[in-house]
């Protein structure tokens, strides 16, 4: 079934009052208008929201909670996605201490950390890996580290990454046992999409915070939104989860709003923030400051670029691969940037066309002859 939140029917406005910091419902429950549950189940499912739908389902519901099969559903995959969630952070505990008897730096971003943050509870917040940032030095330790594990990584390897020809700023190393991914960072956005915080200045500002008793070092607040602003404008926001973390952590985290708006100027990020905000307001009701409310009026540039993404939200769509740079190139604040993602987006080698083709070092320039036709090729594929 093809999850399609229709304006206006019933589990479509269930879904985003669940998905609401403040409910816009009274609390009374929800059994006034007929449910198709395994529709708002697969809903959910797709936009990445079941915890918070079962949530609230739960608070809402009494007697008929276990007599509704479709119910009871929601309800057992949102526990199953708690255990998984609690399986993940077990593991990161293993790799933190491996990591720190090597005396690797390291910082945890998203999936878990926003959970705790945002929802009060990692396992609110699905999340399939764990993002950990390492100093670039540190990168060849981190990754030893990681094999001795039972981790491995075919897209990356040791002599692709010193020698810093690749556009790449992070190796994905999987455990088959366990299904266990882990995402090694050694910056958080590739020269390509140069936004956002990054360097060295993301660990100046860090702070540490407790997960489930694991004492993790991430991202200050105004990094991790401006970060979660970047990374999503990057992937093109395509589910209601990414506009509602923004929604949540604009009312339950601490945010100096002098000190995130001159970090979104000086990383050049202004627009791709102003749209984070937009979606967050006009999708889910978010609380926005004075100070945002302000900023937000002098960039309503971004106002047309936010009506298309949430209607594709409510629709379903998956934007085509056009569309898609369309809307990043409009949130790229400045056109010389613009011009330079695209040359780097279509010619800059990544690890992903080394590990397509392997070429020895002295012929890594031909790798700007390999990429335009494999990134061609990609995009036929994803067209059909």
């Amino acid at each position: 079934m093809k999850a399609v939140l229709r304006p206006n029917s019933p589990e479509a406005e269930l879904l985003l009052d669940c998905c609401r910091p403040t409910p816009a419902s009274d609390g009374a429950g929800f059994s006034a208008k007929p449910l198709d549950f395994e529709q708002l189940a697969s809903l959910a499912q797709r936009h990445g929201v079941l915890p918070q739908l079962a949530r609230r389902l739960l608070a809402r519901t009494e007697s008929d909670k276990s007599d509704n099969i479709a119910l009871s559903r929601i309800f057992r995959a949102a526990d199953a996605i708690a255990l998984r969630c609690q399986y993940l952070i077990e593991q990161l505990a293993s790799v933190l201490a491996q990591f720190t008897q090597a005396g690797i730096e390291t910082l945890l971003v998203k999936g878990p950390v926003i959970g705790a943050l945002v929802y009060g509870d990692p396992s609110l917040r699905p999340f399939g890996d764990l993002d950990l940032v390492v100093h670039p030095r540190q990168v060849p330790i981190a990754a030893e580290a990681l094999i001795r594990l039972g981790f491995c990584s075919s897209p990356f390897d040791q002599e692709a990454f010193a020698s810093g020809f690749f556009d790449a700023v992070e190796g994905n190393f999987q455990r088959s046992e366990d299904r266990v991914n882990i995402d090694l960072h050694w910056d958080l956005m590739p020269r390509a999409f140069p936004f956002g915080p990054s360097g060295e200045a993301i660990w100046g500002h860090s702070r540490t915070i407790d997960l489930n008793g694991i004492s993790v070092r991430t991202l200050s607040n105004e990094d991790h939104l401006l970060y979660m602003a970047t990374h999503t404008a990057r992937h093109g926001w395509e589910f209601l989860s990414q506009v509602c973390d923004i929604a949540y952590y604009l009312k339950d985290v601490p945010i100096d709003w002098s000190l995130l708006l001159e970090r979104a100027s000086t990383t050049h990020s202004v627009r791709i923030l102003a749209i984070a905000l937009v979606l967050a307001r006009e999708l889910l009701s978010a609380p926005i400051p004075a100070a945002g409310e302000e900023f937000l009026r002098d960039h309503d540039e971004v106002q047309a670029v936010a009506h298309q993404i949430r209607e594709d939200l409510i629709a379903g769509r998956h934007p085509k691969a056009t569309t898609r740079l369309w809307r990043i190139l409009s949130l790229i604040d400045r056109p010389a940037d613009r011009l330079r993602y695209l040359a780097h987006s279509a010619f800059a080698p990544t690890l992903m066309d080394r590990h397509a083709i392997r070429l020895p070092r002295w012929a890594y320039p031909a790798y700007f002859l390999v990429r335009p036709p494999r990134l061609a090729f990609s995009l036929t594929r994803q067209r059909r």
